[in-house]
């Protein structure tokens, strides 16, 4: 009788750990999600954020292919940089991980409320000679962290200006302005309307690489209602042994957008006073209210 009761106990205490793993499991794996997150952001070794890196991507990604997902603002990732147009109807999350020790990777989702579009880098268009005129489609992207996006109208249709951050090496950093937008609800990166009246071109996109030690201004500013950068000069580093990279002369040029809905040059932005100088970091109002490079 004794047998029969402790084999009865085994029995009930199987299905008990039956009944309670899928649950468990869950809870397990959405902590494992945000601890990820955290290592990402830590001083650990590469090999550990190589591996944290991987699975978060795993792991945000079945939360995102869960019902009602879109309407979770996931406030806990600090990782990622969240980025939404004026009236919500989609959302830019990407982030980057120190995978190596001068190779850093980049992931990217591109979220409606009713499809999910995974960015697949491909980071070898840098070199491609025709970079900044072609258009890109979101299975082969360059890689990057989004921290500004600025919507506009062009041919009648919705697009955005979006601003990226890329580090490519330990004394390189790059800058990208894109634009997004929309065929038949499907994410393309570029559109020919950064046009130069001088040059009579227009681009998809620009690119601006630099001495990652520098600090380079690219994003919209709402105040001036302008894109405004830093134009760059070629100067000796004095910390490469004289070694020449690209920095900035402290000009400053811009995009205007026009009627047309393209975005016409303007070079040597400020002959004239100003009542203070720019900063890099934008102002806050309605569209881009952030903070820092994460959209914090």
């Amino acid at each position: 009788m004794l047998k029969n009761s402790i084999k009865s106990f085994f029995i009930l205490l199987a299905f008990f750990i039956y009944e309670i793993m899928p649950v468990t499991g869950q809870a397990i794996s959405k902590h494992s999600m945000y601890e990820n997150a955290k290592m990402m952001l830590s001083l650990s070794g590469y090999d550990t954020i190589s591996v944290a890196y991987k699975e978060f991507n795993e792991q945000f990604l079945n939360e995102l292919h869960l019902p009602g997902s879109f309407s979770n603002k996931f406030d806990s990732l600090e990782c990622v940089s969240f980025l939404y147009p004026p009236d919500s109807s989609f959302r830019i999350m990407s982030w980057q991980a120190p995978v190596a020790r001068d190779k850093y990777a980049y992931s990217c989702y591109i979220q409606t409320h009713d499809s999910l579009f995974v960015l697949k880098p491909s980071p070898s268009y840098f070199n491609h000679s025709s970079f900044n005129t072609l258009e890109l489609r979101h299975q082969a992207w360059y890689g990057c962290l989004y921290y500004g996006i600025k919507s506009f109208v062009h041919d009648r249709q919705t697009k955005y200006v979006i601003f990226g951050y890329q580090q490519p090496g330990p004394f390189s950093a790059r800058k990208i302005m894109d634009v997004l937008w929309f065929d038949n609800g499907v994410p393309v990166l570029g559109s020919l309307v950064f046009c130069n009246k001088k040059t009579k071109q227009c681009n998809t996109r620009m690119t601006l690489e630099y001495d990652s030690r520098a600090t380079i201004r690219l994003n919209y500013d709402p105040e001036y209602g302008l894109i405004i950068f830093d134009p760059l000069i070629k100067g000796a580093s004095p910390d490469m042994y004289g070694q020449t990279v690209n920095m900035t002369d402290g000009s400053y040029d811009a995009y205007k957008l026009k009627k047309n809905g393209t975005w016409e040059f303007v070079d040597m932005l400020w002959h004239d006073k100003q009542k203070e100088p720019p900063t890099d970091k934008p102002k806050k109002s309605q569209e881009q209210g952030k903070k820092d490079i994460f959209g914090r």
